[in-house]
């Protein structure tokens, strides 16, 4: 992906209704007493950028690393998997970054650390919150 300044993005329905269920999915679990509270919801964004405009056409829920107690971390080996299925299917998409979806309504330590985590593979990866 190009380094330049993003002049379009488009965001295809797909991915907002998966964003959606899964917030909605989460928050219900927790209503229900099943789940305890996330401090935030995250997935992996797929699609492709031409030049300086940026395309989202597919998304799929992260698994975070519940053993890690110190920083928050993906399941990388959960995150390959999905993403190698996924290219089977969509060749011609390419991760091009992730969403989170926090209940504090600011960007967290938390996000950040697991912003650093994708960057470090995927130095382009945007992060839509």
């Amino acid at each position: 992906m190009s380094s330049q300044m993003l002049s379009t993005a488009v965001v295809h329905p797909l991915v907002l209704l998966n964003i959606s269920e899964h917030t909605t999915r989460t928050l219900a679990q927790v209503k229900r007493g099943k789940i305890t509270a996330p401090q935030y919801m995250c997935g992996a964004v797929l699609g492709r950028q031409v030049e300086t405009k940026f395309e989202a056409f597919l998304s799929f829920e992260l698994k975070l690393n519940e053993a890690s107690t110190e920083r928050a971390e993906f399941d990388l080996e959960h995150f390959t998997v999905r993403l190698e299925q996924l290219k089977i299917i969509f060749p011609s998409y390419d991760f091009i970054g992730w969403y989170a979806v926090s209940t504090s309504r600011k960007l967290t330590p938390g996000i950040a650390q697991l912003h650093e985590q994708i960057i470090a593979s995927h130095a382009s990866a945007i992060l839509m919150v």
